[in-house]
C-alpha cells in the first residue's frame, strides 16, 4: 500500500480465508497448509550471482506482463454478466483476473523507489522472477481465462468469443514456446495429490495422538 496510487487496489479480492471463517465457527479449529510446486529445477538450488540487478528482473517482468493482465481482465469483465454466479470457473476468474493489473503498479513502484531491489540477484532469484512468475504464473492465470471462456456461448453483445479465445491462446502458446527452452522439470499431479494426502493422514494421526 505504501507504494500504491490507489492503496484500495492492494487489497482487491482479498477476502476471508476458509480458516477464518471456519474459527467463527468453531474456535477451536486449526488449518494446515500444503503447498507443491508445478515445476522444479535445480537453479533454485543455485546462490551463486546472476550478473542481474533484481530490479531489472522485476522490471522486466512487469513490462511484459502488464499488457497481459490488461487484456486478460478486460475480456472477464466482459464475460461476468454471462456467467452463472455459482459458477466456480467465474469465481476463479474473480479471484486472479480482476484486479491483475492494478497490482503490478504498486509492485513496479515499490521496485524503482525501494532499496531492497538494487542488489545483484542469484541465478534462483533469476529463476523465479524469470520463469516462475513471469512465464509459469501468467500461463496459469491465460489458463484460467480460457477456461471461462469454454463454458461460453459463441455471441454475447459486448465479446467476441473466437476473437477472445484466438488472442488468449496465441498469448498463451507464445509464453509457453519460451518456457520449453529452459531446464524445468514438471512435478505430476499424482506426486502433488499424494504429498498433500500423505500431510492430511500424518496431520489426522497426530490430532488422535494428540
Amino acid at each position: 500500500m505504501k507504494y500504491s496510487l490507489n492503496p484500495k487496489a492492494c487489497i482487491e479480492s482479498l477476502n476471508e480465508t476458509i480458516y477464518g471463517y471456519a474459527r467463527r465457527v468453531n474456535p477451536n479449529v486449526f488449518s494446515i497448509t500444503c503447498e507443491t510446486p508445478y515445476i522444479y529445477s535445480k537453479t533454485l538450488e543455485d546462490n551463486t550471482p546472476s550478473g542481474t540487478k533484481l530490479k531489472d528482473l522485476y522490471l522486466s517482468m512487469i513490462r511484459m506482463i502488464t499488457p497481459i493482465a490488461r487484456l486478460v481482465e478486460t475480456i472477464v469483465k466482459k464475460l461476468i454478466p454471462y456467467i452463472d454466479e455459482k459458477s466456480p470457473y467465474l469465481l476463479e476468474a474473480k479471484e486472479y483476473m480482476l484486479g491483475w493489473g492494478n497490482k503490478l503498479e504498486p509492485l513496479r513502484r515499490r521496485v524503482i523507489i525501494g532499496k531492497e531491489h538494487e542488489r545483484e540477484s542469484s541465478k534462483a532469484e533469476e529463476f523465479d522472477v524469470v520463469i516462475v512468475k513471469s512465464l509459469w504464473s501468467t500461463l496459469l492465470k491465460i489458463g484460467i481465462a480460457l477456461r471461462l471462456i469454454s463454458k461460453c456461448g459463441k455471441k454475447y453483445l459486448n465479446v467476441n468469443i473466437n476473437e477472445a479465445t484466438e488472442d488468449l491462446t496465441s498469448t498463451f502458446e507464445g509464453l509457453y514456446s519460451k518456457l520449453t527452452h529452459y531446464d524445468i522439470r514438471y512435478v505430476s499431479l499424482k506426486n502433488q495429490v499424494a504429498i498433500q494426502f500423505h500431510t492430511i493422514l500424518l496431520t489426522i494421526k497426530h490430532a488422535l495422538n494428540y
